[in-house]
């Protein structure tokens, strides 16, 4: 490009100035009735057509549009998913920002005119990278970790504008955020079904944190103070520097632990509060199972399994004995020496799914409870949280479970979490109490949480892994 810098030109979709003329297709998008519709790749006459087979196309009330990327087209899309949305409302992830560097440099456009184009619609960009949102003419912008769907390589550090604030809200800068199982789920693509997250996904649903601001109703947080919370499940994103959360889902940090600490407990301690108190209906006396005793569950379980009065056995390797008896484990059973399960018991705790599951009703005495969180869900869930198409198919997966259960006169029951701002602070002032300490496996800064998943992945983890925020 040369001369003076075009004016730039505010419009639907994403866009770079040629020539003083917005011309989409030479940037490799379609547009159709104003929206963006697809890629385009270069056919065999030279000309533009539409990969109608290979784009994905889907728009929501808000103008959002999904355009996903092809191995046919422009190398600098390969694999990738850009979300595009309508100006004046308009996000751009990273990954848009860098295709739209390149189709920038093609054009000879340079990085001034990009980002007088990107302010038009309330973006701010430094070196034609999207970097943030304007907000009165400044730059807001706050750091968290995204992924695409796959393994730990897809995971990125982004950035996006500060969270909202509702009328309700908590609005957190995080200190501390634990991982979990499901955060890799998440990004395998593995509970998509029950959570319909659209990458890039904001991973994380433990954090620990000051208050930053609240919402015009809320009553129990002011400014300054140091909280915990497991966000909604429509809200999760906690690998970040801000996140906003309902009061209801948030508690005062427990005074004696950590921010480290204080994250690693959210959805572990009310995971298994929830499975031993409600989802078993156990009481003081009873004899329980809990499965992965040295995990960032069971590790919690053992020990708020004592502190309502259970007899609790667990199950761990020959290097975590003396770990779980020192949690307060009345039996520990060795799995690598292949010691039998117990008979006979009230309930199990299974974390772990799959061939444990049955097992789990076999040591159960009839009338007594299967909990699991590890496994496939049960009919329950399936009709609260599946799709209908899904739910014969997983009827069918489940038969032998079932039919093990009905045998055995056992009832199983799927737990799915739900976040409970009364129930943390019930757990915060166990510890406070010095009746439940954390666990940490280990700690990473926000910049290594490739290698944070990595080490969760692996396994091996006695209790929970924790990601710092700078």
């Amino acid at each position: 490009m040369t001369g003076a810098a075009p004016a730039p030109v505010a419009v639907r979709g994403l866009s770079v100035v040629r020539g003083g003329k917005l011309v989409l297709a030479d940037i490799g998008f379609a547009l159709e009735a104003g929206l963006v519709t697809g890629l385009l790749g270069p056919s065999g006459s030279g000309k533009s057509t539409l990969m109608r087979s290979l784009v994905g196309v889907q728009a929501n009330v808000t103008g959002t549009v999904d355009v996903l990327g092809h191995p046919a087209g422009i190398p600098a899309l390969r694999s990738r998913v850009a979300y595009v949305t309508q100006a004046p409302s308009v996000y751009l992830d990273l990954t848009v920002a860098e295709n739209l560097r390149y189709f920038a440099r093609l054009l000879g456009a340079p990085d001034a005119a990009v980002n007088r184009t990107l302010a038009t619609v309330g973006l701010a960009a430094e070196s034609g990278k999207v970097v943030g949102r304007l907000s009165g003419g400044q730059l807001s912008r706050v750091s968290l970790a995204t992924a695409l769907l796959g393994g730990p390589e897809v995971l990125a550090i982004t950035q996006r504008e500060p969270p909202e604030v509702g009328e309700r809200d908590v609005r957190i800068a995080v200190r501390a955020a634990s991982l979990n199982p499901l955060d890799y789920k998440i990004r395998a693509g593995k509970v998509k079904l029950a959570l319909r997250l659209r990458p890039p996904i904001a991973l994380g649903c433990d954090v620990a944190g000051v208050v930053e601001r609240v919402g015009a109703q809320v009553t129990r947080f002011a400014a300054g103070d140091e909280v915990y919370a497991r966000l909604e499940k429509d809200r999760m994103g906690g690998l970040a520097e801000l996140v906003s959360a309902d009061e209801r889902v948030v508690a005062k940090k427990p005074a004696k632990a950590t921010f480290e600490e204080a994250a690693s407990i959210p959805l572990a301690g009310l995971t298994s509060l929830q499975a031993l108190r409600e989802a078993a209906g156990l009481a003081p006396g009873q004899r329980v199972l809990v499965h992965a005793g040295a995990g960032g569950v069971g590790s919690l379980a053992i020990q708020i399994g004592k502190i309502l009065g259970l007899h609790v056995a667990t199950t761990t390797s020959t290097r975590n004995v003396e770990l779980v008896r020192g949690l307060g484990a009345d039996l520990v059973i060795d799995y690598t020496k292949q010691e039998p399960l117990p008979e006979g018991l009230d309930a199990v705790f299974d974390t772990l799914g799959g061939a444990s599951e049955l097992a789990s009703i076999a040591a159960c005495k009839r009338g007594g409870v299967v909990v699991g969180i590890g496994g496939l869900p049960d009919g329950a869930f399936a009709r609260a949280w599946l799709p209908a198409w899904v739910r014969p198919g997983l009827w069918l997966l489940t038969g032998k479970r079932r039919r093990a259960a009905a045998a055995a006169g056992v009832r199983f029951t799927y737990l799915f979490m739900r976040p409970d701002g009364a129930e943390l602070a019930e757990l915060a002032g166990w510890i406070d109490a010095g009746k439940l300490r954390p666990l940490l496996h280990a700690t990473f800064p926000l910049a290594e949480v490739q290698a944070a998943f990595r080490e969760l992945e692996g396994g091996r983890a006695r209790g929970k892994i924790v990601v710092t925020i700078p």
